[in-house]
């Protein structure tokens, strides 16, 4: 058995500091992943998350606390083939699992699929992966209204740039005439050592099954030195007639002692409606074998 395991504590303040529409969080997360060998080329895995936090809005407090099942199933690999049965994740994008900086995922989260139950098959190319899928969403099974949704994205590598290319179709209710079909683009290049950019553009039709598009734009980069990696992400989204949404996120990581790294970030949302600030900090150490 292997596993793996990072402990995350930390604390993020939005709003005006003192004033009655400051925000602020402390939380303390625990994810663990473990891999059990069945047989040859033949595995059992299991992804998972401990969350605790005191959450102050308005002057009012709160805790939460809760334990959620990422991930659980099954993998088998056989020749040039891998694949995954049970609840998995489907990448969709680069920009959720790479993008730089401490809120540099914000915006992207509105697109990804961290509920889905099917299978998944990748193939190994002569030149990159490609992998197809077949899945539900959870809270379609937990509605009673499963219907079958599907994925298929192609990644490659060239040189010292990764591309990303997804398509998919999904429905969160199986009655719903509307489809929400989307298209993303993405790469990650490392120009030099220490330099790295991301890219990604991500567009949909009948966003959330109605009769709005949507569209997003994510352009950062990160830059190491002195063991200090500093970064700085831009995201643009369109939903529908809403107005445009800007997020500018600058941040840096610091690792502080062999699997501990210091996190540090701003975040702004600017829009029509009005502009939102955050700042968080935390510290987190990764375990494993």
């Amino acid at each position: 058995m292997s596993y793996g395991a990072v402990v995350e504590l930390g604390v993020e303040v939005g709003g005006t500091p003192f004033s009655d529409d400051a925000t602020s969080q402390i939380f303390l997360t625990s994810q663990y992943g473990l891999l059990f060998e069945l047989m040859d080329e033949g595995f059992a895995f299991a992804d998972f998350t401990i969350e605790s936090s005191l959450e102050t809005e308005n002057g009012a407090r709160s805790r939460v606390s809760s334990i959620e099942l990422d991930q659980i199933g099954l993998i088998y690999a056989w020749d040039e083939a891998r694949l995954q049965l049970g609840k998995i994740y489907l990448p969709f994008g680069l920009v959720n699992s790479d993008a730089p900086g401490y809120f540099g995922d914000n915006f992207v989260q509105d697109y990804d699929l961290d509920e889905s139950i099917g299978l998944s098959v990748a193939f190994a190319l002569e030149r990159g992966t490609l992998t197809t899928s077949v899945f539900a969403l959870g809270d379609e099974l937990s509605d009673g209204a499963a219907s079958a949704d599907f994925a298929v994205h192609y990644d490659v590598v060239q040189d010292d740039t990764a591309f990303h290319l997804g398509l998919r179709t999904i429905s969160e209710d199986g009655g719903r005439p509307l489809r929400e079909t989307g298209i993303v683009l993405g790469a990650v290049s490392a120009l030099r050592e220490n330099i790295g950019v991301i890219s990604e553009v991500a567009a949909f039709q009948h966003w959330e099954e109605s009769d709005r598009h949507a569209i997003f734009g994510t352009l950062g980069a990160n830059f190491e030195w002195d063991e200090v990696d500093y970064n700085a992400l831009y995201t643009i989204r369109r939903i529908g007639a809403q107005p445009h949404h800007h997020l500018i996120s600058l941040g840096l990581g610091w690792e502080i002692y062999e699997s501990t790294e210091l996190l540090i970030g701003f975040g702004k949302e600017l829009s029509a409606d009005g502009n939102d600030s955050v700042i968080g900090m935390s510290i987190a150490r990764e375990f494993g074998n």
